[in-house]
C-alpha cells in the first residue's frame, strides 16, 4: 500500500459479473479520488481469468469451488480478507455476502474502520437470513457508517432498525456519458431497428427475482408486444426452454450477455427499458439510471418503493403492480405502439439522471463516508489510548 488512503471493497463477484451491486463498485472504482488506493476482494468461477488491476486499484480473487443457490462458498474469503484489514483504513462490505460477515467475525484490527453498503436483506433465503442474523447484526454493530440508497430502504430493511444512526443516504449514479451511442452505435441500432418490430429491453442477471417468467407471461398474453433479454444468470436455459416450448421466439429475444458498446445500441433502437421485478431483494434498479441515460423510457413495478421513484409513473416511465402480467403487458404496449410517449419519457429521464443521479455525486459522497469512517475509528482509537495512560 501507498501512504495514501487504503481500502478493501468485498462482495462476491465483480467482473465480468452483470448485476447491479457489481456495477456500483465499477462506478465506485472509476470514481476514486487520487488520494486512495483501493483493492477489492472478491471471489471466482473456476475457468474464469483474473480480473486485471488498473492505476490505484488492484483486485485479490479468491476460488468459489462451489455455490449454493447465488452465494459462493469461498474459505480462502474471509481469510483474505483478515489478512489485508491489518494493512487497509477501511474495509468497504457490500451486503447482503454472508463469507464479508464471516470475515468480519475473524476479526478486523480496532483500528480498522468498517463502512458497509446495505443493499437489500437476504430475501428468498429467508432460513438461511434467519440463520444468519446473528452474523449480520454484529457486522452492522461494529459498523462505523451504513450506506443505504434510498431512505425508503432503510426504513424498510428490519435489520437496521436499530442502526439508523449509522445510516447515510447516498443514491446511485452513473455516467451518463458511457451510456450515450456513438456513432458506430447508432448504425447499429439503426440495423437492429430496421430487422426487428418495435420493442423493450431487459438487462440484467436472469434470477427469479427480476420477474423474468411474469415478463414472459406479459408478451404470450398481450399481441404485437416483443422483449429483447439481454442477460446471462442461472434462469437462462430455463427460459430458452420456455420460449421454444410456447413458440414465442419470434417475439422473445434471449440475447446473453454483451459488451457495453451493444447494450448501448439495443437499447437505443429499443422503444424503452423494462424492470419487471417481484421481490424487495430489488431496492432501487440502477438499470433504470443506464437506460435514462441512453434517452429510453422505463417500466419498472412497485416493488419497492424507492423503484418507482427513479423512473416516476408518466413523467420518466410507467410503474406497474409488481407480478401483474396483463398490467406489464399493456404498458409494454403503449411505448411500443406510441413511438412520441416513448420519446417525451425517455427525453426526460435523460434530464432527471443528469440533475439527480449522476456518477461523481454517488462516488464522492461515497469517499467522503469513508473518510469520516476512518477519522471517527482513528479518534476512538486516541481516546481509549488516552484512557488507558491515566
Amino acid at each position: 500500500m501507498n501512504s495514501g488512503t487504503s481500502i478493501i471493497q468485498v462482495y462476491k463477484e465483480i467482473e465480468p459479473a452483470i448485476g447491479g451491486v457489481a456495477r456500483v463498485m465499477e462506478e465506485l472504482f472509476q470514481g476514486r479520488p487520487p488520494d486512495f488506493e483501493v483493492t477489492s476482494l472478491s471471489t471466482r468461477r473456476y475457468g474464469l481469468p483474473p480480473v486485471p488491476g488498473r492505476q490505484g486499484i488492484r483486485h485479490v480473487q479468491c476460488f468459489a469451488p462451489v455455490y449454493i443457490r447465488s452465494l459462493p462458498v469461498s474459505p480462502g474469503l474471509p481469510l483474505a480478507m483478515r489478512r489485508l484489514a491489518r494493512q487497509a483504513q477501511c474495509v468497504v462490505l457490500h451486503h447482503p455476502f454472508p463469507l464479508g460477515d464471516m470475515g468480519r467475525l475473524m476479526g478486523l484490527p480496532e483500528t480498522t474502520a468498517l463502512v458497509v453498503h446495505w443493499h437489500s436483506e437476504i430475501v428468498r433465503q429467508r432460513m438461511l437470513g434467519r440463520a444468519l442474523r446473528p452474523l449480520i447484526q454484529g457486522t452492522l454493530r461494529r459498523a462505523d457508517r451504513i450506506i443505504v440508497s434510498s431512505r425508503e430502504l432503510q426504513h424498510h430493511s428490519p435489520s437496521l432498525a436499530d442502526w439508523a444512526h449509522k445510516c447515510e443516504v447516498v443514491p446511485f449514479g452513473v455516467d451518463a456519458s458511457q451510456w450515450v451511442p456513438d456513432a458506430a452505435e447508432q448504425a447499429s441500432a439503426e440495423g437492429i431497428r430496421q430487422s426487428h418490430p418495435p420493442f423493450v429491453a431487459f438487462l440484467g442477471r436472469l434470477v427469479y427475482y427480476k420477474g423474468l417468467d411474469v415478463l414472459i407471461d406479459a408478451v404470450a398474453h398481450t399481441p404485437g408486444v416483443c422483449v429483447a433479454i439481454i442477460g446471462d444468470g442461472p434462469m437462462r436455459k430455463r427460459l430458452e426452454r420456455r420460449v421454444q416450448r410456447e413458440g414465442l421466439g419470434e417475439r422473445i429475444w434471449l440475447t446473453g450477455a454483451l459488451p457495453r458498446a451493444e447494450v448501448r445500441a439495443w437499447f437505443a433502437a429499443s422503444r424503452g427499458v423494462v424492470l419487471p421485478s417481484i421481490s424487495s431483494s430489488e431496492t432501487f434498479g440502477l438499470v433504470q439510471l443506464e437506460a435514462m441515460a441512453t434517452g429510453r423510457a422505463v417500466i419498472n413495478t412497485d416493488i419497492h418503493p424507492a423503484v418507482s421513484r427513479v423512473a416516476r409513473h408518466e413523467q420518466e416511465g410507467l410503474t406497474v403492480p409488481a407480478s401483474d402480467a396483463g398490467a406489464l403487458g399493456q404498458a409494454m404496449r403503449r411505448l411500443c405502439e406510441d413511438g412520441a410517449l416513448a420519446q417525451r419519457l425517455g427525453d426526460a429521464g435523460a434530464r432527471r439522471v443528469r440533475e439527480r443521479y449522476s456518477n461523481q455525486a454517488f462516488a464522492a459522497a461515497c469517499y467522503d463516508i469513508y473518510r469520516e469512517a476512518i477519522a471517527a475509528r482513528r479518534g476512538a482509537g486516541h481516546q481509549a489510548s488516552g484512557a488507558a495512560e491515566e
